[in-house]
């Protein structure tokens, strides 16, 4: 897909969103008050957030949903448990001894890749979310520096989606804003545009 195309999908999917956008900003308001401001600029000092706002007098809402992401976290993808196991569809090679030590094994290399990387930080952000405005947005990406699986919780409002027919996530939109040194050190001086590799 070329660029022009991206955008134009992007624009088109920010426009069918503005109805939304509007109880997302209420819910940031009552329900998570200290993400910032939920449409500001996140080059802006404004996107900070306001300690001095005075919109709720009544911390309810805001425990409620730090209370009801810590549960979700802790009874279905708790640390200190392995909250998964793997299967083969074929249910002749789950009656075998041998591919189910390779799968047993192959679970446990996961579980500690997952515990040793940032996941757990990162899933509860992406919770808090979920509760606060009925989706949450993980990202994972390896880390060739470090070896390790990287989790980012992509805010809200950076997220657009395209669906398919079934319904599932057919193409993932973000906007970044960026400064020409971190595109550099994301993808590399020559994997960059001119304009980029100027300003760095």
């Amino acid at each position: 897909m070329k660029e022009t195309e991206i955008v134009k999908r992007y624009n088109a999917l920010k426009s069918d969103r503005s109805d939304v956008e509007e109880v997302w900003r209420l819910q940031e308001r009552f329900i998570r008050p200290l993400t910032g401001k939920f449409y500001s600029d996140n080059l802006e000092y404004d996107s900070k957030p306001d300690w001095r706002r005075r919109d709720i007098y009544d911390g309810t809402a805001p425990l409620a949903a730090q209370t009801l992401a810590a549960s979700i976290q802790g009874n279905l993808m708790s640390s200190s448990y392995r909250w998964f196991d793997f299967n083969y569809q074929n249910d002749e090679l789950n009656k075998k001894k041998d591919t189910r030590e390779w799968l047993e094994t192959a679970t446990e290399k996961v579980f500690y890749a997952l515990a040793q990387s940032n996941f757990d930080e990162e899933a509860n952000e992406s919770l808090l979310d979920l509760v606060g405005y009925g989706n949450g947005v993980m990202v994972e990406e390896w880390n060739p520096k470090t070896n390790e699986i990287d989790f980012v919780c992509v805010p809200v409002r950076e997220a657009y989606f395209e669906l398919d027919s079934s319904k599932n996530v057919y193409h993932f939109y973000r906007k970044l804003e960026w400064t020409a040194v971190q595109c550099v050190e994301k993808f590399g001086e020559d994997n960059v545009p001119k304009c980029i590799k100027d300003a760095y």
